[in-house]
């Protein structure tokens, strides 16, 4: 197929999307076939996970997340994959306005009206800084330019050892620190080794403003982190009120009506000072008007005012599909239709954006896994701040 393609005279974009559709389904049916020869499951055949992945590009875990096979045709195409999700998002987003998400140092910059803890990268400071820096109080190490919790990890003042080796492998890594920040005692006793972090996906189009949904991420067992991926338990909330308004669940769709460590009963619990939450989400949005999705993750500290922990380009919708027990498909086309006026089901087809953004969004995703140049961004960033405060 991939050849015969060649003899035609595609669009490059649309034969770039179509070789990546061949790519895509061989993987996740590869991945399929794997996993069914581990462990064999006894409620669905491969025959019909085959049928969802060539409707919607289901991988095999989406399949047994969302319990497809017990959801009849109408029922699953509300779903979206997480490959169409990318699709919409290659669509519709700027990646200029995607690099103030992507690289934390300029999500600081950006959102430093939010972003009141301290932090520090070695890669550009002094061995002496660094030290002062981890001295005095807690801190957190997180990638650069990473996601689902991975590679975090948490130094206590009073307990770090080979101070220059931390100080090597985070610039090895492509590391950076911040200041561990406090929870409010409402959230915190639910897991208090763990942040507890309010997640809200939002749509925007300049001045209007919609929330795609809204979740409480709760830590388990001696995880410093809340996320989902590493068995974190999701719940939904109330926009409006913000109350959670079922059970938790994890990753995989088990229901907690209690924390399973400290035994808090988790629906109905109200989040404190939501209003404010609502409102830095707003105003947040409003800085980067030209951005469709973001993902917001905060916390409320124990003075009440909201902290931005950090933000994501193209969030994860997965969460929200699996705690509300539905597909977010007809809420996305709702809001977008109102805001701007985009048809779904043309967005996630094969049919691909211009060349012109192809190559844009190419351009930007090998851009962004080079630490170096994320690093010559900030300080980019930094000059052209210090331009305007001159001015």
């Amino acid at each position: 197929m991939i050849e015969s393609l060649k003899k035609i005279n595609w669009p490059y974009a649309v034969y770039r999307e179509l070789v990546r559709l061949k790519t895509d389904r061989r993987s996740l049916w590869a991945e399929a076939v794997h996993q069914n020869e581990e462990n064999p499951p006894d409620h669905f055949s491969l025959s019909d996970y085959k049928k969802a992945m060539y409707k919607q590009r289901v991988s095999f875990k989406e399949y047994n997340t969302y319990k497809f096979w017990q959801l009849n045709e109408d029922e699953r195409m509300n779903y979206l994959s997480e490959n169409e999700l990318k699709c919409i998002y290659r669509k519709l987003e700027n990646v200029n306005v995607s690099k103030w998400f992507d690289n934390k140092l300029l999500t600081h910059i950006k959102f430093k009206k939010y972003m009141q803890r301290d932090w520090i990268c070695p890669s550009i400071s002094s061995f002496d800084t660094f030290s002062q820096f981890l001295f005095s109080k807690d801190c957190i190490v997180k990638p650069l330019k990473g996601s689902l919790g991975k590679g975090i990890f948490v130094l206590k003042k009073d307990k770090i050892e080979n101070l220059r080796d931390i100080y090597d492998y985070c610039i090895k890594n492509g590391l950076f620190v911040e200041e561990c920040v406090k929870g409010c005692k409402e959230l915190e006793e639910f897991h208090p080794q763990s942040l507890n972090t309010i997640r809200v996906i939002t749509m925007s189009k300049g001045e209007k403003f919609r929330v795609l949904s809204c979740l409480l991420r709760l830590g388990v067992g001696g995880n410093v982190v809340d996320n989902a991926a590493v068995g974190g338990i999701l719940a939904p909330i109330d926009p409006i009120t913000g109350a959670l308004m079922d059970h938790g669940k994890d990753k995989v769709g088990n229901t907690y009506t209690k924390h399973p460590d400290t035994l808090k009963d988790i629906k109905g619990f109200v989040v404190p000072q939501w209003d404010k939450v609502m409102a830095a989400c707003k105003e947040m949005m409003s800085f980067v008007p030209d951005k469709v999705f973001a993902g917001w993750d905060l916390c409320v500290l124990e003075n009440g005012e909201v902290e931005l922990i950090e933000v994501n380009s193209g969030p994860n919708i997965m969460g929200s599909q699996i705690t509300h027990g539905c597909g977010f498909g007809p809420k996305i086309q709702n809001i977008g239709n109102d805001l701007l006026g985009f048809d779904l089901k043309r967005l996630i087809s094969v049919w691909s954006m211009p060349y012109s953004n192809y190559s844009d969004y190419m351009r930007y995703k090998k851009h962004s896994r080079n630490f170096n140049l994320l690093i010559k961004d900030y300080v980019d960033c930094l000059a052209m701040d210090h331009e305007k405060t001159s001015k």
